[in-house]
């Protein structure tokens, strides 16, 4: 039996630590040595080196010696979380997705009680000695390792910005209380929001771009060594409010724009070589493609006309059984096969739009066609639209006027 133990500071230090962060960032005009000097002296990068160094312990134990390993702190509720949560993180892939990290923070966070009311301050006292910046130093020991391992990790820095932020904001139920009997006396789950559902509704927002599964880091136990060298001050945190700091677009952000324009640009491109061959099978059985939906309906009037069948003319039921069966040959193999090639699964643009918000009707029919059977097939005015629906709206995610406490509330994000 093996005992370690972890240099890392109990609540007040850490409180104490993270006072003297806030007033480096806050000094005016602060010259190279002074604000050099006033971050050293808050020594809050050698306690998130102490988090890291403890769950790096931990996980080499368990994967590289095989043992198993206790971690305990004064209370349990505070320091044990730290460890254990990144120790797990790095020790399985699974954790680094985006549906595993919430996992991780039902798991070792809400469930094994830490106190968020009292760590977070959301009840101010004149006392505020139970108030530390627990959750937040673990929050920045996940962001150490994904610039660390920038491909490993599913989530981005704006999703971790935003679960610091909401665990104060009290605008969701999930960090309300200090324990899981506090949030069911509470009926938060009843009465309030989920944050999770939240993050379920911008999970695009949150995708790292530079995400790869199959990469090594990202389906293999981490175990970095940590020297000094390696940490670096969390600016977009700490500054994101200092505008003047702050790059106008930093690079995760653009490179996520550029994934999702490159996405709408597939599928748009999709869209158009569907239309392409649904022209190309217009040509081919040589039937011309009206302009309007005008056309369509006066075509499938010309295409449908009305007829009546004289019962007393004396032809026996088999006879107009017969006859009502040649009028309607049954479709060919290679023509089901090339309408069910058109599907819209191929296209961004569902295929019930239509440019002058009527029933979208087809822009060519066959003899043996109905207008059930080829619904999918555009006019000109719906290609002439599709060809000018290109997705250029390109937005930033950095707004440091805009507080991300700020989202509006939606009914679809109750917790249930």
């Amino acid at each position: 039996m093996q005992f370690k133990f972890c240099p890392i500071e109990n609540i007040h230090i850490m409180r104490s630590s993270l006072n003297k962060v806030l007033d480096a960032c806050e000094l005016k005009d602060p010259s190279m040595n002074q604000y050099l000097n006033s971050l050293d002296n808050t020594s809050w990068l050698q306690h998130i080196k102490a988090v890291l160094e403890a769950a790096i312990f931990i996980a080499r134990a368990i994967d590289v010696e095989k043992k198993n390993v206790l971690v305990h702190c004064s209370d349990g509720w505070d320091r044990t979380a730290q460890c254990c949560s990144l120790s797990s993180l790095l020790l399985s892939p699974y954790y680094r997705s985006i549906h595993g990290f919430r996992m991780l923070i039902e798991k070792e966070w809400f469930s094994f009680g830490h106190k968020f009311s009292d760590r977070c301050g959301h009840i101010r006292t004149s006392d505020n000695k139970e108030q530390s910046p627990v959750f937040l130093q673990f929050i920045e020991g996940v962001w150490q390792l994904t610039q660390l391992y920038p491909t490993a990790f599913e989530f981005n820095e704006r999703f971790l910005m935003s679960l610091h932020d909401h665990s104060h904001s009290c605008q969701y139920g999930n960090f309300i209380g200090n324990c899981e009997k506090d949030r069911l006396d509470l009926g938060v789950k009843d009465r309030t929001y989920s944050y999770w559902n939240y993050v379920l509704q911008n999970v695009n927002d949150f995708r790292n771009p530079l995400f790869r599964p199959q990469s090594s880091y990202a389906s293999e136990v981490l175990l970095p060594t940590i020297f000094p060298q390696t940490l670096k001050f969390w600016l977009n945190m700490y500054h994101r409010f200092d505008s003047g700091l702050l790059p106008k677009e930093n690079t995760a952000n653009t490179l996520t724009h550029l994934v999702d324009h490159t996405i709408a640009l597939s599928d748009h491109a999709r869209l158009l070589e569907k239309r392409i061959r649904e022209l190309r099978f217009s040509l081919e059985n040589g039937v011309t493609t009206p302009t309007s939906n005008e056309d369509i309906n006066e075509l499938q009037e010309n295409q449908n006309p009305t007829s009546s069948i004289e019962h007393d003319s004396g032809s026996s039921e088999n006879e107009l059984n017969q006859t009502t069966a040649e009028s309607n040959p049954p479709k060919s193999n290679q023509h089901l096969q090339l309408l069910n090639s058109l599907s819209d699964v191929e296209s961004g643009i569902s295929s019930d739009y239509s440019p002058k918000m009527k029933p979208f009707s087809p822009s060519f029919i066959l003899p043996h066609q109905s207008s059930l059977e080829i619904n999918d097939i555009p006019t000109i005015e719906r290609i002439a639209f599709e060809l000018n629906s290109i997705a250029v709206d390109w937005r930033t995610y950095h707004a440091p006027l805009h507080c991300a406490c700020s989202s509006p509330f939606d009914s679809a994000q109750r917790k249930v």
